[in-house]
């Protein structure tokens, strides 16, 4: 057993000094991007750590695997945005941060290129959203905070608030209920700043249908709107 592991042992040495030894640093031109890549290579492709110059003005320096952008690695656009986190296959994949052009800034996951999984968005007004993103729009459960401290918690779909939410406004005012295409939609309770109470039925933002109004004064309402 002893033999064996050491033998093991051996062949790991021997290969990794193998491909040591294949390693080098020079230039590759990658025909189809028009770039020109300068770094570690592997076999003649790059493979380590490397710079990519592109035709468009864009930079990416950091890892490579046969060939391709992997691990991790930072690409400056042309454009005066910048990506830097993980890679695979060329692409945005894993962990990363983007810094938008409009100095929006967005902290998460990716995938293939896209907002993906749990990520926050840091938008140059002060806003941040922090929750679920799919096909890179918000989608799923996520909190969504204004600069004035305003805030939103609840479903998303296709970038809207759609679901179940609670808006609270900040002045003693708050909805909590469904929502559709960004309206309150469906069934939902809102508080007043007075505290009055209106429970029942929303059609696009309005109340719509059955509900009951319990006024701050006492007064209650039960019917249609």
């Amino acid at each position: 057993m002893v033999f064996r592991i050491i033998n093991i042992f051996l062949a790991i040495l021997f290969f990794t000094s193998v491909e040591a030894q294949k390693l080098s640093v020079g230039t590759y031109k990658f025909k189809r991007q028009n770039a020109v890549y300068t770094g570690e290579l592997l076999n003649n492709k790059p493979h380590g750590k490397g710079t990519t110059k592109f035709a468009n003005g864009d930079v990416y320096e950091g890892e490579y695997v046969k060939g391709k952008c992997e691990g991790y690695g930072i690409m400056m656009y042309a454009n005066g945005e910048k990506y830097e986190g993980q890679w695979t296959l060329g692409e945005r994949n894993g962990r990363g941060t983007f810094y938008f052009l409009n100095n929006n800034k967005y902290v998460g996951f990716w995938f293939r290129n896209q907002r993906e999984g749990n990520g926050t968005m840091y938008y140059y007004n002060g806003d941040v959203y922090e929750g679920s993103w799919e096909d890179d729009v918000r989608s799923g459960y996520g909190v969504y905070t204004f600069a004035n401290g305003v805030f939103y918690k609840g479903d998303w779909k296709n970038d809207k608030r759609e679901g179940v939410g609670i808006y609270n406004w900040g002045d003693g005012s708050s909805y909590e209920g469904e929502w559709k295409d960004n309206s309150r939609h469906g069934k939902g309770t809102y508080i007043y700043a007075d505290n009055s109470v209106y429970v029942g039925n929303w059609q696009h933002d309005l109340r719509h249908g059955r509900g009951k109004m319990s006024f701050s004064s006492g007064d209650v309402y039960i019917g249609d709107y």
